[in-house]
């Protein structure tokens, strides 16, 4: 199903101009945070994939769609970390994954449609996903325990604040109240 979603949204497509996201890049590489290691590294695999050196910058939208999913994969990597570092580098995945959307929908006006849709029919199952992985229950008993409920309250609160996509931000905000109502009954 996604995939034809994919294909829809990208039928038609202009080659698109990746200057600007190059540029992007190497401002960030430029600037005092691109002097991290973390930073360089994740914006020099980008950058590699979008510079095809003598043939100039890659504009077919199908591979910079396949560029944009491996940001994705770097910041699925980095999501939840406490160091700066890693915050850093997702930062600024996100700023020039911000410039190849931009580049991709001017040249596919369905892609920002498609990611529109694609992130509200996802929601439901990356929630639910989420919640049945957090191991609410006691490995003896099998019951759900405070501490374990309270844990989960702890580290939805700290990703949703946390920069960068990451699971917990496809939380509800029922479903954090009804953990809360949870850990209250449990108290």
């Amino acid at each position: 199903v996604r995939a034809a979603f994919v294909q829809i949204a990208l039928q038609g497509a202009r080659p698109a101009n990746t200057n600007p996201v190059i540029a992007t890049i190497d401002d960030i590489l430029k600037s005092p945070e691109g002097q991290r290691k973390s930073v360089t590294n994740a914006l020099s695999e980008v950058r590699s994939k979008l510079d095809l050196g003598e043939n100039g910058a890659q504009s077919d939208v199908a591979q910079l769609y396949g560029i944009r999913k491996s940001i994705n994969d770097q910041l699925e990597m980095v999501a939840g970390r406490d160091n700066s570092a890693a915050q850093q580098a997702a930062r600024q995945l996100i700023q020039v994954r911000d410039s190849l959307d931009a580049a991709m929908e001017k040249a596919a006006p369905g892609f920002a449609n498609y990611r529109q849709t694609y992130a509200e029919m996802s929601k439901p199952i990356n929630s639910q996903t989420f919640l049945q992985n957090l191991n609410l229950t006691d490995s003896t008993s099998n019951r759900i325990t405070l501490p374990k409920v309270k844990a989960a309250i702890d580290k939805i609160e700290k990703l949703r604040n946390a920069p960068g996509a990451n699971e917990a931000k496809s939380i509800s905000d029922e479903q954090l109240a009804g953990l809360r109502n949870l850990h209250r009954d449990l108290q």
